[in-house]
C-alpha cells in the first residue's frame, strides 16, 4: 500500500475515518504539545495538536523507511496519523478522535482575549531552573520548575508589557504561562505537559 502522504497545503477534512490520512510535520511550529484524556486511560496522557485534531505518541525510529513502514501498517488498520520529523530520526503519533484536552481554553469567536495578570516570578520565587527533554526534540530545553510543573523557556523581552502580551496569546491558545524576572528584562515561559528533566 502506498502512503496517503499529505502535504501540509492540504486543506482536506483531517477527521474522516473512512479516507485515514498520513501527514508529515517538519517542524514543531506546525503543531501544540499538549494533555489528552481518553475514555480507556485513567490518566492524561502526552499528545500533539495538529489541525484541531489530537494524536497520542506512539514510537519514535530512527530512519524514513521504518517509519513509513509503521505508517503504512496504522494506515491499513484505519488510524490517521503525523509523522514528525526531530533530529535523531521520525517520531509517530496517532489521531485519537475521543480525545479530549487537558486544561484547553480555546478562543471562540467574538471572545476577547482575557486580560487577567499572569503570574509573576522574582528573582527569588519560589522556582527553580533546569533543563528539560520534550517527545518531539532531540536537542534540551531551557526550562524551569514550579509547583511540580515543567516551563520551557519562549522568550526573554525587555518590559512587562510585552512579555504580558506575549503570554496572554499563549493563554488564549489554550496553554500555561508564566513571566520571571531577570536581568535582561522579563522571561516568558510555556507549560509543556510531557517535559521530563535532566538530571
Amino acid at each position: 500500500m502506498s502512503l496517503q502522504m499529505r502535504p501540509l497545503t492540504d486543506v482536506s477534512p483531517l477527521l474522516n475515518p473512512n479516507q485515514p490520512k498520513c501527514y508529515i510535520l517538519q517542524n514543531r511550529q506546525q503543531y501544540r504539545s499538549c494533555y489528552v484524556t481518553l475514555a480507556d486511560e485513567a490518566k492524561p496522557i502526552a499528545a500533539i495538536e495538529y489541525q484541531d485534531a489530537y494524536f497520542s505518541f506512539f514510537k519514535t525510529v530512527a530512519d524514513r523507511s521504518r517509519a513509513e513502514q509503521l505508517a503504512a501498517k496504522l494506515l491499513n488498520k484505519g488510524n490517521s496519523l503525523v509523522m514528525v520529523e526531530i533530529p535523531r530520526g521520525v517520531s509517530l503519533w496517532i489521531h485519537e478522535l475521543d480525545a479530549q484536552p487537558v486544561l484547553r481554553q480555546p478562543k471562540r469567536r467574538g471572545d476577547r482575549v482575557s486580560s487577567d495578570p499572569v503570574a509573576v516570578l522574582g528573582v527569588n520565587g519560589n522556582y527553580r531552573p533546569c533543563q528539560i527533554q520534550v517527545p518531539d526534540l532531540d536537542k534540551p530545553l531551557t526550562g524551569l520548575v514550579y509547583a511540580n510543573q515543567y516551563y520551557s523557556l519562549l522568550r526573554m523581552v525587555r518590559d512587562m508589557a510585552q512579555a504580558q502580551s506575549l503570554a496572554q496569546r499563549l493563554i488564549s491558545r489554550g496553554n500555561q504561562a508564566l513571566i520571571t524576572e531577570n536581568s535582561y528584562g522579563y522571561s516568558v515561559w510555556v507549560w509543556e505537559p510531557d517535559a521530563q528533566v535532566l538530571t
